[in-house]
């Protein structure tokens, strides 16, 4: 019942925009100028930029109560974001598709990366005060970033806003959010610092789960140029409350996340810049369980130092872009600190160029990288695409690239299960979109297509990791923002999945054929409105008790928030996430969280 009136709201939705499309020409476009310059792309005008790009906008984000990472994902079409439990847990995050491990996150344009493990970054509870935008390209970029850069990458823009800002949040289950943030300049140096820490807890035992965030980032501009020094950690520790569809009570992780580089922009004429960038991130991670003989060769640690130049040189009609990175990994694990099965290190190094050329309503946009890694030939990442700007109010765009990830430490390396003559994933994407924009009706197309060759996974024959499959996935996203009537906002995205694994002949694991995500925001005077619909498929997934492949059954929630605003700077907060309490598994055998209800204020000046 509740799915057949969510889309008997959209029906309706849509037929009243119809009937305001005549007085809505006669208004200015609500086209976006796209003039900001994105970081996950090069730095090049979103408008230039050929393949899908979203860029949230937190201050939007928080309106909608939307206040974590995974939350702000849901209103970005072909996302899917996993937990196994609660948003502490450990999470997988899927664009179009892809494998965790085949996305990228970054903070400030630098890509997180822990060679000591395979299955990605996941930092999906983060909370976003202390970010201005969050930077979601859909599709390969091997040919700007390289490894890993297959489905997606995701970048975390900090905030430079000045002033005070403070949050705080409590919900049942004595669980607790607090975050503070400051901005401010003394003549040449900008600094901000945020500083989050969450206390969560969700009904079941051994499930408790702390974390604090801190950024800092100060920069010094002196004529015409730029260098900052910039700081993230991340520590979490948290009970894990299931293991193998089972409770656990003696089993808890804990992970620690360091990160800090050197930015510098030199202005080197009207027309170009030199970017670079030193950074050096370090990951830890570390499990323990009484109850598992296992646990000690999850210690594992990781570190990356790395170097990245990034020459630009634009123009209204030319945009080129040539960068040089190169990287030092250093990985280990072992049965517990201080004896570690293995230790390597490895270096890699690459070169790329982008070019962007636009003759009237149409966009060129190329390029290609090589990246070399020891014990590994050149991989050579191609792009290329057109954007046509059709009309005023409708754009068409298309790009084909070839991407690829390669082999992590842990699977060359690792004395159990390792397998040195790994060779890298690969993969040929093309997608293909139509953006149409009328008055205040917004709706954005696309289909896309990928095939993957020599992916990795463990082979129980061999007993390693081997290049043992090829896989297909291809899909459409669907995205509409449309503003009803003054103050009603409503932001959907669908998304339709095919893919095919063909080492099973089966479905991939955990890629439900759909899912759809609907917000809605309704302002009366001081009073704000929200509600946000979630529907995910069918999907198989893998059933730790069975040790089978099992069809996961498909599951919808819906979360409620009322905002008063004494002020344009202060705000009173209440929420209530999965109102019908619903029970479900995002992944089998880890249940979800049952009902919450949350209060709190956020103030910003």
């Amino acid at each position: 019942m509740k799915q057949i009136s969510l889309f008997l709201l959209l029906a309706f939705t849509l037929f009243l925009q119809a009937e305001n499309q005549v007085n809505d020409e006669k208004k200015e476009s609500a086209k976006p100028m796209f003039e900001e310059r994105i970081e996950v792309v090069g730095r090049v005008q979103l408008q230039k930029t050929t393949q899908s790009v979203t860029v949230v906008k937190v201050e939007e984000s928080q309106d909608l109560q939307l206040f974590s990472l995974k939350e702000s994902f849901t209103v970005v079409p072909g996302i899917l974001h996993l937990n196994t439990g609660h948003p502490g847990q450990l999470g997988y995050l899927y664009i179009r598709g892809s494998s965790p491990n085949q996305t990228i996150l970054a903070i400030n344009g630098v890509p997180l990366f822990d060679s000591a493990s395979s299955l990605g970054i996941d930092l999906g509870y983060l909370g976003l005060d202390g970010f201005d935008r969050i930077e979601v390209l859909r599709g390969p970029l091997s040919n700007y970033l390289g490894s890993s850069a297959m489905g997606g990458v995701v970048n975390l823009a900090s905030s430079r806003k000045s002033g005070l800002g403070v949050s705080l949040k409590v919900e049942n289950n004595s669980s607790i959010y607090g975050g503070i943030r400051f901005g401010g300049q003394i003549g040449a140096l900008k600094s901000n610092l945020f500083f989050e820490s969450r206390s969560l807890s969700y009904g079941f035992e051994n499930d408790r789960f702390k974390g604090i965030s801190l950024n800092l980032e100060n920069s010094f501009k002196f004529s015409d140029h730029e260098a900052g020094i910039n700081f993230f950690t991340n520590l979490a520790s948290s009970g894990i409350p299931f293991n193998g569809g089972r409770p656990s009570l003696n089993r808890n992780y804990q992970r620690k996340l360091f990160l800090i580089s050197f930015p510098a922009e030199i202005k080197l004429s009207q027309w170009s810049q030199l970017k670079v960038n030193l950074s050096w991130q370090r990951h830890l991670y570390q499990l323990e369980d009484s109850d598992s003989i296992w646990s000690p060769y999850y210690h594992t640690a990781a570190s990356r130092m790395r170097f990245r130049a990034d020459y630009t040189y634009q123009k209204s009609d030319f945009a080129l872009n040539w960068s040089a990175d190169y990287a030092t990994d250093t990985a280990r694990t072992g049965e517990e600190p201080g004896h570690y099965s293995f230790e390597k290190t490895s270096s890699n190094y690459a070169s790329s160029i982008n070019l962007v050329y636009q003759t009237g309503n149409l966009i060129f946009n190329s390029g290609i990288r090589f990246d070399k890694y020891q014990q590994q030939d050149i991989v050579f990442s191609p792009q290329a695409g057109f954007k046509w700007n059709i009309s005023s109010k409708m754009i068409f765009q298309t790009s084909f690239s070839e991407s690829f990830r390669a082999p992590q430490l842990l699977e060359l390396y690792n004395p159990f299960w390792g397998n040195r003559d790994l060779l890298p994933e690969k993969a040929q994407s093309f997608e293909a979109t139509t953006l149409y924009f009328l008055g205040r009706f917004q709706l954005g197309l696309t289909y896309f297509y990928s095939h993957y060759r020599n992916l990795i996974g463990y082979s129980f024959a061999l007993k390693r990791y081997d290049n043992i499959s090829k896989a297909t996935i291809a899909g459409i996203e669907l995205n509409l923002q449309t503003e009803l009537f003054r103050n009603f906002r409503l932001l959907t995205a669908f998304n339709y999945l095919y893919s095919r694994d063909f080492q099973y002949d089966r479905e991939l694991l955990r890629r439900p054929k759909f899912n759809l995500n609907v917000v809605c925001s309704y302002q009366i005077q001081k009073i704000v409105l929200n509600a946000h619909y979630v529907y995910v498929g069918k999907r198989l997934d893998y059933n730790e008790v069975l040790w089978s492949v099992d069809r996961s059954p498909a599951y919808n929630y819906l979360n409620l928030g009322i905002t008063y605003k004494f002020s344009s700077s202060l705000q009173l907060m209440l929420k209530i996430s999965n109102l019908f309490d619903e029970q479900f598994e995002e992944v089998m055998g880890y249940p979800a969280p049952k009902r919450r209800l949350s209060l709190g204020f956020r103030y910003q000046n």
